[in-house]
Protein backbone atom coordinates (compact mmCIF):
# COMPACT_ATOMS: atom_id res chain seq x y z
CA UNK A 1 0.00 0.00 0.00
CA UNK A 2 2.80 2.40 0.91
CA UNK A 3 4.58 1.53 -2.33
CA UNK A 4 1.44 2.31 -4.36
CA UNK A 5 0.98 5.67 -2.65
CA UNK A 6 4.61 6.54 -3.37
CA UNK A 7 4.14 5.73 -7.06
CA UNK A 8 1.08 7.98 -7.27
CA UNK A 9 2.80 10.81 -5.42
CA UNK A 10 5.49 11.06 -8.12
CA UNK A 11 3.04 10.61 -11.01
CA UNK A 12 4.10 13.65 -13.04
CA UNK A 13 6.85 16.04 -12.13
CA UNK A 14 6.70 19.83 -12.23
CA UNK A 15 9.36 21.68 -14.17
CA UNK A 16 10.52 23.41 -17.34
CA UNK A 17 9.66 21.93 -20.73
CA UNK A 18 10.49 22.58 -24.39
CA UNK A 19 9.09 21.08 -27.55
CA UNK A 20 7.83 21.36 -31.10
CA UNK A 21 4.61 20.88 -33.00
CA UNK A 22 3.22 20.13 -36.44
CA UNK A 23 -0.01 21.93 -37.29
CA UNK A 24 -2.87 21.87 -39.78
CA UNK A 25 -5.25 24.81 -39.99
CA UNK A 26 -7.84 26.51 -42.16
CA UNK A 27 -8.04 30.06 -43.49
CA UNK A 28 -10.66 32.10 -45.29
CA UNK A 29 -9.26 35.20 -46.97
CA UNK A 30 -11.67 37.83 -48.29
CA UNK A 31 -11.05 41.14 -49.98
CA UNK A 32 -13.22 43.74 -51.67
CA UNK A 33 -12.38 46.91 -53.53
CA UNK A 34 -15.32 49.21 -54.29
CA UNK A 35 -15.25 52.36 -56.39
CA UNK A 36 -18.24 54.68 -56.13
CA UNK A 37 -18.73 55.34 -59.81
CA UNK A 38 -22.01 55.16 -61.69
CA UNK A 39 -22.71 52.28 -61.59
CA UNK A 40 -20.60 51.19 -58.60
CA UNK A 41 -17.80 48.72 -59.35
CA UNK A 42 -16.80 45.98 -56.90
CA UNK A 43 -13.89 43.59 -57.34
CA UNK A 44 -13.68 40.69 -54.88
CA UNK A 45 -11.08 38.14 -53.84
CA UNK A 46 -12.12 35.07 -51.89
CA UNK A 47 -10.74 31.71 -50.78
CA UNK A 48 -12.91 29.13 -49.05
CA UNK A 49 -11.96 25.95 -47.18
CA UNK A 50 -8.27 26.66 -47.58
CA UNK A 51 -6.15 24.37 -45.38
CA UNK A 52 -2.39 24.07 -44.97
CA UNK A 53 0.25 22.63 -42.62
CA UNK A 54 2.33 24.67 -40.20
CA UNK A 55 5.15 24.31 -37.71
CA UNK A 56 5.94 25.69 -34.28
CA UNK A 57 7.94 25.56 -31.06
CA UNK A 58 6.96 25.86 -27.37
CA UNK A 59 8.77 26.47 -24.08
CA UNK A 60 7.42 26.98 -20.58
CA UNK A 61 6.85 25.71 -17.05
CA UNK A 62 4.28 23.28 -15.61
CA UNK A 63 3.35 22.74 -11.97
CA UNK A 64 1.23 19.98 -10.43
CA UNK A 65 -0.56 20.52 -7.12
CA UNK A 66 -1.35 16.80 -6.90
CA UNK A 67 -1.18 13.82 -9.29
CA UNK A 68 -4.40 14.86 -11.02
CA UNK A 69 -4.42 18.67 -11.27
CA UNK A 70 -1.89 21.25 -12.41
CA UNK A 71 -1.29 24.24 -14.65
CA UNK A 72 1.29 25.48 -17.11
CA UNK A 73 2.44 28.78 -18.55
CA UNK A 74 4.34 28.79 -21.84
CA UNK A 75 5.26 30.70 -24.95
CA UNK A 76 4.38 29.44 -28.40
CA UNK A 77 5.65 30.47 -31.83
CA UNK A 78 4.25 29.02 -35.04
CA UNK A 79 3.70 29.83 -38.70
CA UNK A 80 1.41 28.64 -41.51
CA UNK A 81 1.45 29.22 -45.25
CA UNK A 82 -1.85 29.48 -47.13
CA UNK A 83 -2.87 30.45 -50.66
CA UNK A 84 -5.90 32.17 -52.16
CA UNK A 85 -7.32 32.63 -55.64
CA UNK A 86 -8.58 35.93 -57.03
CA UNK A 87 -12.20 36.17 -58.16
CA UNK A 88 -13.89 39.09 -59.85
CA UNK A 89 -17.29 40.68 -59.19
CA UNK A 90 -18.96 38.13 -56.89
CA UNK A 91 -17.53 36.15 -54.02
CA UNK A 92 -17.29 32.38 -53.82
CA UNK A 93 -17.91 29.96 -56.68
CA UNK A 94 -20.06 32.51 -58.54
CA UNK A 95 -17.10 34.79 -59.29
CA UNK A 96 -14.82 34.52 -62.30
CA UNK A 97 -11.27 33.42 -61.57
CA UNK A 98 -8.86 36.29 -61.95
CA UNK A 99 -5.07 36.16 -61.98
CA UNK A 100 -3.03 33.45 -60.29
CA UNK A 101 -2.89 32.18 -56.75
CA UNK A 102 -1.25 34.29 -54.05
CA UNK A 103 0.43 33.04 -50.88
CA UNK A 104 -0.15 34.42 -47.40
CA UNK A 105 2.02 33.61 -44.38
CA UNK A 106 0.81 33.72 -40.77
CA UNK A 107 3.38 34.23 -37.99
CA UNK A 108 2.07 33.97 -34.44
CA UNK A 109 3.76 34.51 -31.05
CA UNK A 110 1.55 33.91 -28.00
CA UNK A 111 1.70 33.64 -24.21
CA UNK A 112 -0.54 30.82 -22.94
CA UNK A 113 -1.98 29.55 -19.65
CA UNK A 114 -3.58 26.07 -19.51
CA UNK A 115 -5.20 23.99 -16.80
CA UNK A 116 -4.07 20.33 -16.76
CA UNK A 117 -6.26 17.41 -15.63
CA UNK A 118 -4.96 13.84 -15.44
CA UNK A 119 -7.62 11.17 -15.71
CA UNK A 120 -5.08 8.39 -15.28
CA UNK A 121 -2.09 9.06 -13.01
CA UNK A 122 0.76 6.60 -12.59
CA UNK A 123 4.48 6.53 -12.01
CA UNK A 124 5.46 6.27 -15.69
CA UNK A 125 2.20 6.97 -17.52
CA UNK A 126 -0.38 9.78 -17.28
CA UNK A 127 -3.36 10.48 -19.50
CA UNK A 128 -5.48 13.62 -19.34
CA UNK A 129 -6.86 16.76 -20.95
CA UNK A 130 -5.96 20.45 -21.04
CA UNK A 131 -7.73 23.71 -21.69
CA UNK A 132 -6.77 27.38 -21.55
CA UNK A 133 -6.28 30.65 -23.36
CA UNK A 134 -3.55 32.37 -25.33
CA UNK A 135 -2.94 36.02 -26.19
CA UNK A 136 -0.18 37.46 -28.32
CA UNK A 137 0.77 39.01 -31.63
CA UNK A 138 0.41 37.88 -35.21
CA UNK A 139 1.86 39.09 -38.48
CA UNK A 140 0.46 38.45 -41.96
CA UNK A 141 2.89 38.53 -44.89
CA UNK A 142 1.80 38.43 -48.53
CA UNK A 143 2.79 40.00 -51.82
CA UNK A 144 -0.87 40.86 -52.28
CA UNK A 145 -1.03 42.72 -48.96
CA UNK A 146 2.21 44.55 -49.75
CA UNK A 147 0.67 45.63 -53.06
CA UNK A 148 -2.43 46.98 -51.30
CA UNK A 149 -0.26 48.97 -48.90
CA UNK A 150 1.91 50.46 -51.67
CA UNK A 151 -1.18 51.34 -53.73
CA UNK A 152 -2.78 53.40 -50.98
CA UNK A 153 0.48 54.97 -49.84
CA UNK A 154 0.85 56.27 -53.39
CA UNK A 155 -2.61 57.85 -53.20
CA UNK A 156 -1.91 59.27 -49.73
CA UNK A 157 1.34 60.79 -50.99
CA UNK A 158 -0.69 62.43 -53.76
CA UNK A 159 -2.79 64.15 -51.05
CA UNK A 160 -5.92 62.08 -51.63
CA UNK A 161 -8.40 62.31 -48.74
CA UNK A 162 -8.93 59.22 -46.54
CA UNK A 163 -11.45 58.56 -43.77
CA UNK A 164 -9.65 55.36 -42.70
CA UNK A 165 -6.04 54.24 -43.07
CA UNK A 166 -5.68 50.98 -41.15
CA UNK A 167 -2.79 48.62 -41.82
CA UNK A 168 -3.26 45.69 -39.40
CA UNK A 169 -0.83 43.16 -40.85
CA UNK A 170 0.71 43.22 -37.37
CA UNK A 171 -1.90 42.87 -34.64
CA UNK A 172 -3.27 41.09 -31.58
CA UNK A 173 -4.36 37.45 -31.53
CA UNK A 174 -6.44 35.58 -28.92
CA UNK A 175 -7.33 31.90 -28.91
CA UNK A 176 -8.71 29.00 -26.88
CA UNK A 177 -6.47 25.96 -26.30
CA UNK A 178 -8.03 22.49 -25.92
CA UNK A 179 -6.84 18.92 -26.30
CA UNK A 180 -5.70 15.62 -24.81
CA UNK A 181 -2.25 14.82 -23.47
CA UNK A 182 -0.21 11.74 -22.60
CA UNK A 183 2.85 11.85 -20.35
CA UNK A 184 5.14 8.81 -20.33
CA UNK A 185 8.44 7.99 -18.65
CA UNK A 186 7.96 11.24 -16.65
CA UNK A 187 9.78 13.58 -19.07
CA UNK A 188 7.96 12.91 -22.38
CA UNK A 189 4.58 14.40 -23.26
CA UNK A 190 2.59 13.91 -26.46
CA UNK A 191 -0.45 16.09 -27.16
CA UNK A 192 -3.23 16.27 -29.72
CA UNK A 193 -5.08 19.58 -29.61
CA UNK A 194 -6.23 22.74 -31.31
CA UNK A 195 -5.94 26.52 -31.00
CA UNK A 196 -9.26 28.16 -31.83
CA UNK A 197 -9.12 31.90 -32.72
CA UNK A 198 -11.65 34.04 -30.85
CA UNK A 199 -12.39 36.55 -33.62
CA UNK A 200 -12.05 37.41 -37.28
CA UNK A 201 -9.10 39.61 -38.20
CA UNK A 202 -9.21 42.66 -40.47
CA UNK A 203 -5.78 43.04 -42.08
CA UNK A 204 -6.30 46.13 -44.24
CA UNK A 205 -9.06 48.75 -44.14
CA UNK A 206 -8.91 51.87 -46.32
CA UNK A 207 -11.71 54.28 -47.13
CA UNK A 208 -11.08 57.39 -49.17
CA UNK A 209 -13.12 60.38 -50.28
CA UNK A 210 -11.90 61.29 -53.71
CA UNK A 211 -13.78 63.92 -55.64
CA UNK A 212 -13.32 64.11 -59.38
CA UNK A 213 -15.64 63.62 -62.38
CA UNK A 214 -15.21 59.82 -62.30
CA UNK A 215 -14.55 58.53 -58.78
CA UNK A 216 -16.24 59.94 -55.67
CA UNK A 217 -15.05 57.37 -53.14
CA UNK A 218 -13.20 54.11 -52.65
CA UNK A 219 -13.28 51.37 -50.01
CA UNK A 220 -10.68 48.61 -49.86
CA UNK A 221 -10.78 45.97 -47.11
CA UNK A 222 -9.04 42.63 -46.57
CA UNK A 223 -9.60 40.14 -43.76
CA UNK A 224 -9.04 36.56 -42.64
CA UNK A 225 -11.09 34.10 -40.63
CA UNK A 226 -9.87 30.86 -39.04
CA UNK A 227 -11.96 28.09 -37.48
CA UNK A 228 -9.12 26.06 -36.01
CA UNK A 229 -5.40 25.32 -35.98
CA UNK A 230 -5.00 21.65 -34.99
CA UNK A 231 -1.63 20.35 -33.80
CA UNK A 232 0.37 17.34 -32.68
CA UNK A 233 2.91 18.45 -30.06
CA UNK A 234 5.82 16.78 -28.32
CA UNK A 235 7.54 18.26 -25.25
CA UNK A 236 10.47 17.18 -23.11
CA UNK A 237 10.60 18.05 -19.42
CA UNK A 238 13.60 18.88 -17.25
Amino acid sequence: CASALTSIAIAEESGVFVGGQIMYGDLRYSEHFTESVQPAVTIGYYSSNNTAPGYGAVAGYKHFFNPFFGFRAYGNFYFNQYSFQGRSANYGSQGNLEGGKSSIYQFNLTANADALFNVIAGENFNLGVFGGVGIGFQYWKSDRLDKIYRLHQTFISANQLYERQEDRRFGVSMNWNVGVRMNFLRVNTLELGASIPMFETTIMDYKGDWYNPIVTGVEHKAGVRQSYNAFVRYTFGF
